[in-house]
């Protein structure tokens, strides 16, 4: 009885942490996906530099700047405490499970020429620009095209080309 209880306590810590292991790993995967997005994005004034926001407390925040150190892009990252902090970026994180009204943060933008990103599904039929969501277990993104032409935001034929899908 002792050998089961300690196989079951050792397999549910396994799971855990492979649980753990696979959202950062998502993280991460979002963290690179964004500077795909900036690249394949065009803003009404070009950027050298693109100004992120995170909302909230998440990993991604230490993803996108550990990905920005690493790779010595000009970008800067920085942590949204306040949604009206929102319009002082070019990009906005929506991460998942932050429990945000949505509608205010898509008023703080509103046309502004500012591209969001959420990594929550149920986000994605709002007037978010770009969205990730699991298919198959495989991270995708779906791209809201005709919102981001609302604000300005020109979407590459690349971006396009790997969305799972567009409206």
């Amino acid at each position: 009885m002792k050998k089961k209880l300690t196989l079951m306590i050792l397999i549910l810590a396994v799971v855990g942490s492979i649980t753990t292991v696979n959202a950062q790993t998502r993280q991460s995967l979002e963290a690179r996906l964004l500077f795909t997005f900036i690249n394949n994005v065009e803003w009404q004034q070009p950027k050298l530099s693109v100004n992120i926001g995170v909302l909230g407390n998440s990993r991604i925040l230490t993803e996108i700047s550990n990905h920005i150190k690493k790779n010595k892009l000009p970008h800067k990252v920085g942590k949204i405490d306040y949604v009206k902090e929102a319009s002082k970026y070019d990009l906005v994180v929506v991460p998942a499970g932050l429990g945000l009204d949505i509608d205010e943060l898509l008023a703080v933008v509103g046309t502004q020429n500012i591209l969001t990103v959420a990594e929550e599904k149920k986000i994605a039929n709002k007037d978010i620009d770009i969205c990730f969501v699991d298919e198959e277990g495989k991270l995708r993104f779906v791209v809201n095209q005709t919102n981001a032409k609302k604000k300005g935001l020109v979407m590459g034929e690349k971006l396009l080309d790997y969305a799972s899908e567009i409206y």
